[in-house]
């Protein structure tokens, strides 16, 4: 999909190798797509927290919503945080300097902790990480539980 449908740009390794060089970025980069991700999540709770004193029925269902707008910018945090110590590990392969794998580490930490919260937020509401749970996906698997051919 990366090189048929994506917008120019540069994956992680491309985007190291040209900081490290100094030389210049093309379309979109890891950093931007960060930065995107971020402002776009916290923007949707930010949006969602200012829409609260205005629900006035249905608020049940307002608050899962909301709940799936903080649950998205964990996830964007988690990723974030991941991408930055890749990063940091690809940077350690030219500058050979501890301080890079330090700062994966402390990354990775990071990532942990919005994993952590994010397992939180979905605790209460989420028991699967996809929403069909069924005996098989949209190719029939044959012997699949309640569903397929010869499956039981």
């Amino acid at each position: 999909m990366w090189l048929s449908q994506a917008p120019l740009g540069e994956r992680l390794d491309e985007y190291v190798k040209k900081e490290w060089n100094h030389e210049p970025h093309i379309g979109e980069t890891p950093e931007s797509i960060i930065a995107d991700v971020l402002s776009y999540s916290s923007n949707a709770v930010a949006a969602a927290n200012a829409a609260e004193p205005l629900v006035t029925k249905n608020h049940d269902e307002f608050e899962r919503l909301r709940n799936d707008t903080r649950c998205i910018q964990m996830m964007a945090e988690n990723y974030s945080a991941k991408v930055r110590a890749a990063e940091h590990v690809l940077r350690y392969d030219y500058s050979h300097d501890l301080g890079d794998m330090r700062e994966a580490e402390n990354f990775l930490i990071h990532s942990l902790v919005a994993y952590e919260e994010l397992a939180v937020l979905t605790t209460p509401t989420y028991h699967y990480a996809n929403s069909m749970q069924t005996s098989q996906r949209k190719i029939p698997v044959p012997g699949g539980i309640r569903g397929g051919a010869g499956g039981g």
